[in-house]
C-alpha cells in the first residue's frame, strides 16, 4: 500500500492532487510546526494580470511554536467574501464555473475557525469533484508527535499499514532512505511535469490552485492530473 504525506494546503495545487492521485491512503501532516510563507494558508489563481494570490488571514503572533493543526483564522476581514469574489471575477467566463463556484459558495459560508480543518474540507471536496476515493488520516490522530524528519514519515507510514512511502522530488535531499530500508518500507518518488491544458487570461501558468483546473476543463481534470506525473 502507497502512503502520501503532506500538509494539508489552502486551495492545493494540481501537484498536490497528483500525489493524492498516485497513493492508496493520504495523511494530512497537521501535527508539525506552521511556516509562514507556506501554502498552508494561501494559494495562487489566474487573473488578467497573471498570478493572483488567495491568503487566509491567521493569527501568528507571539505563536511561532504553532502546530498547523492549531492554527486561529484571524477574521479581522471578510475573506471569505474577498476570496469567493476573486474566484467569481476571474472565472465567471470558464467554461465550468457553474459546476464549482456553489461548491466554493458553500464552502465559505461556514464560518470557519480552524485553519487545518478548512483546509481538510476543501480537499476531500476537491477529491469528491475529481472522482478520487481515498482513505485520509490525520498525523495530529496518529501520534507520533516526539519523531522529526524521516523518524516521523516512517511512523506515519507504518501508523496505517503502509509498504512503501511517496516522496516528492524534493525528498532526496533531506530524507534518510536507508532508515525508510531498515524498516522494509519502499520509497517511490513523484515527478512532477505539469501538463498543459486551456486556461483564460493569456499565457499558461503551471501548478495553480486546482480550481483553475476544475473550472476549465471540468471532468477532463483527472486527465491532467495522470498527464502531469511519474513515479519512479
Amino acid at each position: 500500500m502507497i502512503v502520501g504525506i503532506h500538509q494539508p494546503n489552502y486551495l492545493p495545487g494540481i501537484s498536490y492532487f497528483c500525489k493524492i492521485l498516485s497513493s492508496d491512503v493520504f495523511v494530512l501532516l497537521d501535527s508539525v510546526q506552521f511556516s509562514k510563507g507556506n501554502w498552508t494558508n494561501r494559494n495562487r489563481i489566474k487573473s488578467p494580470q497573471g498570478e493572483l494570490l488567495l491568503s487566509i488571514p491567521v493569527y501568528t503572533k507571539g505563536k511561532s511554536e504553532q502546530l498547523i493543526s492549531e492554527i486561529t483564522i484571524a477574521n479581522r476581514e471578510d475573506w471569505r467574501k474577498k476570496h469567493l469574489k476573486s474566484i467569481y471575477q476571474n472565472y465567471n467566463k470558464a467554461i465550468f464555473i457553474n459546476n464549482i463556484y456553489p461548491i466554493m459558495e458553500d464552502i465559505y459560508r461556514s464560518d470557519w475557525t480552524n485553519l487545518a480543518q478548512l483546509n481538510c474540507h476543501i480537499i476531500r471536496k476537491f477529491c469528491n469533484i475529481l472522482g478520487i476515493d481515498r482513505k485520509f488520516y490525520l498525523s495530529s490522530e496518529l501520534g507520533g508527535n516526539d519523531r522529526h524528519a524521516t523518524d516521523l514519515l516512517i511512523f506515519l507510514v507504518q501508523a496505517v499499514g503502509g509498504a512503501t512511502y511517496l516522496s516528492g522530488a524534493g525528498g532526496r535531499k533531506y530524507m534518510e532512505l536507508e532508515k525508510f530500508a531498515a524498516q522494509g518500507i519502499g520509497v517511490r518518488f513523484q515527478e512532477f511535469t505539469p501538463a498543459p491544458y486551456r486556461q483564460l487570461h493569456g499565457e499558461f501558468i503551471s501548478n495553480l490552485s486546482l480550481i483553475d483546473l476544475l473550472c476549465n476543463v471540468g471532468s477532463d481534470a483527472v486527465n491532467i492530473l495522470q498527464d502531469s506525473v511519474r513515479t519512479k
